[in-house]
């Protein structure tokens, strides 16, 4: 085997180790290119190859990657999936404060249809549910654009008129005025915990019916924060959802 296919069959990490090392030493890719320049001009990266690199569209020869290898100061076999470190391909904070991410190369390997078989036999072997993923990836989404979201606020807004902090009697008014019934239960009918998707374990502390009713349980009386929780819930999902077909629930 060449060492240029060995290369590649290791490179999976090569254009984010890069990437992340360049922007630590704050480098931008005309500096690196010029660095690797002065080490050897034949060998050296042009910046629109380094780019290519970065992003897993290319793969540096072994004497290119002496080259980088030089300018960094590290041995050639650090940059290869041999000698992986967890803090050379995790993703970093922005100086805004979010997250910048990592570079998903090669890029042929994160295409939708891989991932789509991949993600699922990962989460079977990590031991990681659905829901798990979901909320990290609501995590993911809210750190990258620094959990601020325009069209939540202007909502919130136009329901709350700015009134904080709300009470439950104020909350009650505005599931009101919103046209939406509420009820109160005691204790939920097994069909009505297998429809809902919830266990004969699970405490269900409220749900929303399609119909415009919102089913309280009764212990929520005594739970006056719980309470306020609850109803904030139905009504952002009422606001955010079309209510009329949208069933939700809150457990515990």
């Amino acid at each position: 085997m060449s060492k240029n296919k060995s290369i590649i069959r290791k490179s999976h990490f090569l254009g984010t180790k890069i990437r992340n090392l360049r922007k630590r030493n704050n480098l931008t890719m005309e500096d690196l290119s010029a660095r690797c320049i002065k080490v050897n001009a034949d060998a050296s990266p042009s910046v629109s190859y380094l780019s290519m690199i970065e992003r897993g569209k290319r793969f540096p020869s072994m004497e290119m990657l002496q080259v980088i290898a030089t300018v960094f100061q590290k041995d050639t076999e650090w940059f290869l999936d041999s000698k992986q470190d967890e803090l050379d391909i995790m993703p970093q904070k922005s100086r805004g404060g979010g997250v910048t991410g990592m570079a998903l190369e090669p890029s042929f390997l994160f295409s939708n249809e891989i991932l789509q078989i991949a993600i699922p036999e990962m989460l079977s072997q990590t031991g990681t549910t659905g829901r798990e993923f979901a909320h990290l990836l609501i995590r993911a989404h809210q750190e990258r654009n620094l959990n601020h979201f325009p069209d939540l606020e202007r909502a919130a807004e136009e329901i709350g008129k700015k009134r904080l902090p709300l009470s439950h009697d104020e909350l009650f008014l505005i599931i009101k005025q919103m046209g939406i019934k509420v009820k109160w239960f005691d204790h939920l009918p097994a069909d009505v915990l297998k429809n809902m998707g919830a266990g004969s374990d699970d405490l269900v502390s409220s749900y929303f019916e399609p119909g415009n009713t919102i089913y309280l349980n009764k212990i929520l009386k005594n739970r006056t924060t719980r309470l306020k929780y609850d109803l904030a819930v139905h009504i952002a999902h009422n606001v955010l959802h079309n209510k009329d077909v949208f069933k939700s629930i809150i457990v515990g």
